[in-house]
Parts: structure tokens; C-alpha cells; sequence
């Protein structure tokens, strides 16, 4: 029974684009401060910014945050692009 609401719930997840992008992120936040090791100075500017992103994707509206992933792929496939 609980494995069958878990995978419902897994599957919610995986249908909704936003938390996709925050599950991203924290994943993100958390390899960004494995990397930072004991430089806690590094490890907050990275949090910072990551936190900063999760704000600017769950406070937009649903065209904020097209207008968010939009300029994000052509900011990804233009440095892929260099």
C-alpha cells in the first residue's frame, strides 16, 4: 500500500515541470556544496544562488516561469553552441 502511493506520488512529481526544475536545483545545491567541501564562504554564495533560482521559479506565474526556461535553453544551447 505505501509502496503504491509512493510511486503515485513519484509519478505527480515527474508530470509537474515546476518541481521537476526545483528537484533540480536542490539536487544542484547539494553536489554544489559537496564540491565547496569546507569553504564555507563558497558554499553560501552557491546556496545563494540556487535558493535565489527555486524563489524565481515558484513565486512566477506560469509565464514568468516559461519566460524563466525559455531563456534558459537558449542561454544551455548557446554555450553549447561556443
Amino acid at each position: 500500500m505505501i509502496l503504491d502511493e509512493t510511486g503515485q506520488r513519484v509519478a505527480e512529481l515527474n508530470g509537474d515541470p515546476m518541481a521537476r526544475i526545483v528537484f533540480l536545483l536542490t539536487d544542484s545545491l547539494h553536489h554544489q556544496a559537496v564540491l565547496a567541501g569546507d569553504d564555507l564562504v563558497t558554499a553560501k554564495r552557491i546556496g545563494g544562488s540556487i535558493l535565489l533560482a527555486i524563489h524565481a521559479f515558484t513565486d512566477a506565474d506560469n509565464q514568468d516561469a516559461l519566460s524563466l526556461l525559455a531563456a534558459l535553453r537558449n542561454e544551455a544551447l548557446r554555450a553549447v553552441g561556443e
